[in-house]
Parts: C-alpha cells; structure tokens; sequence
C-alpha cells in the first residue's frame, strides 16, 4: 500500500514550550492555530500538531 497523502502528525510532547519554541524558532514553521493545550503547524497539504503528554486525552480521549 502506498501513502499518498497525509493528513495530520501529531506529536505529543514532554515539554510543550520548548517543543514550541523549537519549531517557531528554530525551524521556522508558522502556527496555524493554538489553544493552550496543543499548537498547530500547516506544512503544505499537511498539518503538525504538537500537544503536551499530559493533554493527550483532549484529543485523544484515552490513556497512552
């Protein structure tokens, strides 16, 4: 099976602000949207979202 396409990467964290921090200011990525418990990145067709291990239920809604 090929991928063709991806929607969304979503990578949890252990530490949120230096997560932030590292794609903002050091690879230059441009937040899309943030709401305190996750951040947001669009690359092209395709989004990066960054969350905090401890908010993984928001979205996630079970234990991993």
């Amino acid at each position: 099976m090929k991928i063709e396409k991806l929607f969304a990467i979503c990578l949890l964290v252990d530490s949120y602000e230096k997560s932030l921090n590292f794609y903002t200011n050091v690879l230059g990525f441009k937040v899309n949207s943030k709401d305190g418990v996750f951040t947001d990145f669009k690359l092209g067709e395709t989004s990066l979202a960054i969350f905090q291990k401890m908010e993984q239920r928001v979205c996630f809604q079970r234990n991993i």
